[in-house]
Order: structure tokens, then sequence, then C-alpha cells
């Protein structure tokens, strides 16, 4: 598999195939997080409103194996989670589930981990979420995702989609699991795409 985060300026996306060309716009890197400690989240702030839609690649380690956990995004700083919503669909190898994550309840979005694949210490989570027109005030803000890990032969892959009920810019993300916290190795990378006029 070609490097998850091998993007720069208007290069084309090389970690899992080609998902964006260079000749619709550009796809330009905003900010970076690698952590060589243990953190209890991480927020990514100040992202500024000139491009077009948002793009996460990210590499979560958690610090524990049993149960795994999963990676809540708040967006914005805001914690009423009656204003976030998710639709999920999860494969292991052998079954398929799906389903929809009514707000409320402690949740945010939720882009890593569902079941027996969740964000653990021994078997890293890696994902590509798209925030799609971040600064448009006309519309609530959604994003889909595609997740997932090995666990030793019994992970699993996940697709969501998120619905954020605000109609401000996206200026901030905050990663934070639900069990345990974020482990050195833990690599969150944010990217803007401009579509081209």
């Amino acid at each position: 598999m070609a490097p998850l985060l091998a993007t720069r300026g208007a290069a084309s996306s090389t970690g899992f195939g080609r998902i964006f060309s260079p000749t619709l716009g550009s796809f330009e890197s905003i900010s970076t997080a690698l952590l060589t400690s243990t953190q209890s989240s991480v927020t990514i702030s100040n992202i500024p409103g000139t491009y077009t839609h948002l793009q996460v690649r990210s590499r979560f380690v958690g610090t524990q194996n049993n149960p795994p956990g999963s990676v809540f995004v708040e967006v914005n700083s805001d914690t009423n989670t009656n204003n976030y919503h998710v639709q999920y669909l999860v494969g292991d190898g052998s079954t398929v589930s799906g389903g929809y994550l009514a707000p409320g309840g402690g949740r945010r979005w939720v882009f890593a981990g569902h079941t027996n694949g969740g964000v653990q210490q021994t078997y890293p989570h890696i994902g590509i979420v798209d925030i799609l027109e971040y600064t448009n005030g006309n519309k609530y803000k959604t994003a889909r995702a595609w997740f997932g890990n090995d666990n030793n032969s019994a992970g699993e892959i996940c697709l969501d989609s998120g619905l954020w009920v605000n109609g401000a810019a996206i200026t901030s993300l905050k990663f934070t699991p639900d069990a345990g916290s974020l482990a050195a190795g833990t690599h969150i990378a944010l990217y803007g795409i401009k579509v081209a006029a």
C-alpha cells in the first residue's frame, strides 16, 4: 500500500488510490499532528476558510486493547451532542451491520472504531474523512468517512456519514477517544481542497 500521507500542495492523493485530481483544483496541507506521547485529545484550530472542502487523514493508536474505543470528533467546541448525527455501515469479513447513532448520549461525530476493530494499542486504526462545503453558511455540515483496521484478522471496515446541525463555518476539530487516550504514533493530517472555478 502507498504511504497514507503522501500529498503535498497540488499533488494528487496516493493514500488509498487516486481520490483527488490536481486538475480539478488544489489539495493543500493545512495542519499535521503527530503524537510522541499520550494525550487525552487532539485539537486542530484556526482552520482557514479559504477552501471548498476539508479532508482528514488519520492513524489512531489508543492506550488500551480491551475494550477498544471509538474516536469522537467535536466541531467548533460544540458540546451539544443533540447537534451530531451519524449513520454507519460496518463489515468484519463475515457479517455486515449498519445503523443510526441518535444524537445525545455524549456522542459527537464518530469517525474511528465501532465494534471489534476499534481504536486500540496493538493495531492502528486508519481513516479518511471528507468534510464537504465546510464554510457554506446556508447548509448544515456533512461528512463522509472510510476507516478500519486489521485487529489480527478480526478487524473492521466502516463507512460513516455525519451531520452537524449548524450552519457555521468549521474552524476547529477536536478528536477524543471515548475510552482511554490517544497514544504515541497517532497521526492526524488536515488538508484543504480548492475546487477550480
